[in-house]
């Protein structure tokens, strides 16, 4: 039985956030892998990255107020945070086991979410220029994501920390110099391993494609 785009983005939704309110209600008692990754409230963050996606690739049309309204929510949100303090959200520990997804969700995720959707809806309404080089970032935005939890404690701790690079250069410079290495290394991972990778699952899936047309051709 084959369901609609719409079932399956539904029933996609539905699932993850059935996990996340039975992982939310029984965090103290089970540690299991697969129900704390599936139940992380960290999901409602991509879940909200797919709506905005569908509501960008469909062919509804958000006024100008609208996209303004949820940037400024956005950054507002943000700033907010920064002033009244986010406690402990930021440490990895507590969004591994979902303890600490949902406050982050909301301090962090929900404010990032309004911002980019209202960036994103406004440029699907007027669309502006974008260099090269920022669309290259976009398109390995997910390698960069996947690999800077890799990158990052690396370099703190195999290079700054034993070369004594923590003593000779000040903190946010170093924090700077820190990013743009790990967008450096997701970027080469997102060429090296992510195209080749989809390429080959995409022929896979084009090869498989053709042969079940075939089939049911004969």
């Amino acid at each position: 039985m084959k369901c609609s785009r719409r079932w399956y983005i539904l029933i996609t939704i539905l699932f993850f956030s059935a996990c996340i309110i039975f992982n939310y209600n029984h965090t103290t008692t089970t540690h299991n892998g697969l129900v704390n990754f599936l139940g992380n409230g960290i999901m409602l963050e991509f879940l909200m990255g797919t709506v905005t996606g569908i509501v960008f690739l469909s062919t509804v049309s958000v006024k100008p107020v609208v996209t303004n309204i949820l940037m400024f929510a956005g950054v507002a949100g943000l700033l907010l945070s920064v002033f009244t303090g986010y406690g402990i959200i930021s440490q990895g520990i507590g969004i591994v086991l979902g303890t600490l997804s949902l406050e982050r969700v909301l301090i962090w995720g929900l404010p990032s979410a309004l911002l980019v959707a209202g960036v994103a809806l406004k440029e699907k309404v007027h669309p502006v220029f974008i260099h090269s080089f920022w669309i290259a970032i976009g398109n390995a935005s997910f390698s960069i994501y996947l690999t800077h939890l890799i990158i990052l404690p690396s370099l703190y701790v195999k290079c700054w920390i034993r070369f004594g690079v923590t003593d000779m250069i000040q903190p946010d410079l170093l924090l700077l110099i820190s990013l743009a290495l790990a967008i450096m290394g997701g970027f080469l991972f997102y060429k090296m391993v992510e195209i080749p990778v989809l390429r080959k699952l995409n022929a896979y899936v084009t090869k498989q494609a053709g042969i079940d047309l075939a089939a049911v051709k004969k």
